[in-house]
């Protein structure tokens, strides 16, 4: 076995997919701000990683927090379960 062939039978790595995550939801948070918005709210599956500590979720929160993002995740059981991410600035 090759290098290469190790690096695609282990995946992506971590961070790679983190960061990924944080760029797609760059558009929300700038049309966000632009409506004088200090929170967006995201409960795509990836961002319910919260619930059960998903090593990849905490990642895109060392991203988020680095930038000077406030990130916390939301859990609220009233009729329905309510959770996900919020991102503050």
């Amino acid at each position: 076995m090759d290098a290469k062939t190790a690096r695609k039978l282990a995946g992506v790595p971590e961070q790679e997919v983190a960061l990924s995550e944080v760029q797609k939801i760059e558009k929300n948070i700038k049309e966000a701000a632009e409506k004088k918005q200090r929170m967006i709210y995201l409960w795509s599956p990836f961002w319910l990683g919260g619930y059960n500590s998903d090593p990849t979720w905490k990642e895109a929160v060392k991203i988020l927090e680095a930038r000077g993002f406030t990130v916390k995740f939301r859990y609220e059981e009233r009729q329905f379960v309510d959770m996900g991410t919020e991102i503050h600035w």
